[in-house]
């Protein structure tokens, strides 16, 4: 939401949940008039999902200047020795994987785009 209070407004956001990303999208743009949200409901965990977030931001709005990577689980609870390696492998493939492809996805997105000065700035959120 500090990127909208910044003067961001366009925002692109994805989450798992879609109940959680509809209430976040209605929540940016109750910040400021005019701010436009897309919210895409996937799992960063998909190396498909995660690697054509980017793309969909830059086709929905033209180009991507920042990104935000903050997804994360906290998985099972219980100690090492206690938890399968199903359960450590899903931690992984969302908290460490599913960031990794995005950031890799995002900043070939940005290496290919002009840099634009006073450009407004957009966001992808994960």
């Amino acid at each position: 939401m500090q990127f909208i209070r910044d003067g961001c407004d366009r925002l692109f956001v994805t989450d798992i949940d879609a109940d959680k990303l509809h209430e976040t999208k209605l929540q940016a743009e109750a910040l400021r008039e005019g701010v436009r949200v897309e919210a895409v409901v996937g799992d960063i965990a998909s190396v498909e999902f995660s690697q054509s977030l980017a793309g969909k931001a830059v086709s929905e709005f033209g180009r991507l200047d920042y990104a935000v990577n903050a997804a994360g689980i906290s998985g099972s609870r219980g100690s090492t020795g206690g938890l399968s390696y199903e359960d450590w492998r899903k931690t992984q493939q969302v908290n460490a994987d599913g960031v990794w492809l995005c950031m890799h996805g995002e900043l070939k997105a940005m290496m290919e785009q002009e840099l634009v000065d006073g450009y407004q700035i957009l966001a992808l959120l994960t």
